[in-house]
């Protein structure tokens, strides 16, 4: 039962493009610092958090082995869309070292699958079409999917 709830959550993950909470686990000592200093900034929590998440995303380099100063934050234009495929797509030809395992799955799946893509082509129209299949087919698999 356990891998089947785990297998429905991280399906969701790839079919909904919608924004989400995040549950979050202060220890109370942090948490009490971070509601006085969102006090004193005349915000709530949740925008004081994003703030300051924000803020951070502007240090992280996207990749610690390039010499570029690239950060999160600065490479968002390249890499954000609204629809998943895209997104997933695009990590991939810019940042495959991010790709978590489902996406290295549904990536490869992509790449050697003749009707989503042929050389450097990506069919993108038709990954889209097809793209709650792809995931049944890869993130799927490990819970008895056809692969």
């Amino acid at each position: 039962m356990q891998s089947r709830k785990k297998f429905v959550k991280s399906k969701k993950r790839f079919l909904s493009s919608g924004s989400g909470t995040l549950s979050i686990r202060f220890d109370p000592k942090l948490r009490y610092q971070v509601e006085l200093a969102a006090r004193v900034e005349y915000q709530n929590l949740s925008s004081f958090i994003e703030d300051a998440i924000r803020e951070r995303l502007k240090k992280v380099k996207i990749n610690p082995f390039d010499e570029s100063n690239d950060t999160v934050f600065s490479c968002i234009e390249q890499l954000w869309d609204v629809d998943i495929p895209d997104r997933i797509i695009k990590l991939a030809n810019l940042f495959p070292h991010l790709l978590d395992h489902e996406e290295q799955k549904i990536w490869k799946y992509i790449r050697e699958h003749l009707l989503y893509s042929t050389g450097d082509k990506i069919k993108i129209d038709l990954i889209r079409k097809d793209w709650k299949e792809i995931i049944k087919r890869t993130v799927g698999a490990e819970t008895g999917g056809e692969r």
